[in-house]
């Protein structure tokens, strides 16, 4: 059987341009497929804190997907920050200064959208940020439809083949 054909997903007019979805699509993102046909997907981000400055860090956004009749469903999703040598910028976030502890464990935290379709966590209506850091609400809702847009184009893609 070939399960990387088994989430299926329903047409979608993105937020974002096509353009940028196909390279993020291509450069950022990984992804697995385990036995039970969940497909684990991994987005390579790469941002900035905004308030030193602008300093580099990368962060990784994960989903894992299942099939069902409705669609693809949110399963878990959560953001692994590294905290080390080669991402000095992620400790420069100004909540990670104030906060690091809380912080951390609100990036382990599944979103509210967990559980529902990828369809519908993208149509959610959120109050968004476009700055580069993940410090509040409204930045992780940024970044996160952006990586969910991201996982639908490439699925959606993989239908068209």
């Amino acid at each position: 059987m070939d399960t990387t054909k088994t989430l299926r997903v329903q047409p979608l007019k993105y937020p974002l341009s096509t353009r940028a979805l196909e390279k993020w699509a291509a450069s950022d993102l990984s992804r697995a497929v385990d036995a039970n046909g969940r497909r684990h997907f991994q987005y390579h981000y790469v941002g900035s804190t905004c308030t030193d400055g602008g300093s580099a860090f990368h962060a990784n956004f994960h989903v894992v997907l299942s099939p069902s009749p409705q669609g693809a469903v949110i399963e878990a999703a959560w953001i692994d920050l590294p905290l080390d040598d080669g991402n000095p910028g992620a400790a420069q976030m100004c909540v990670f200064q104030t906060q690091r502890d809380l912080f951390l464990a609100e990036l382990s935290r599944p979103p509210a959208f967990c559980g529902g379709t990828l369809e519908a966590a993208i149509e959610r209506q959120v109050e968004l940020d476009y700055a580069g850091c993940l410090c509040f609400d409204q930045m992780l809702n940024h970044k996160w439809r952006n990586v969910l847009c991201t996982i639908h184009y490439a699925l959606a893609s993989e239908q068209r083949t």
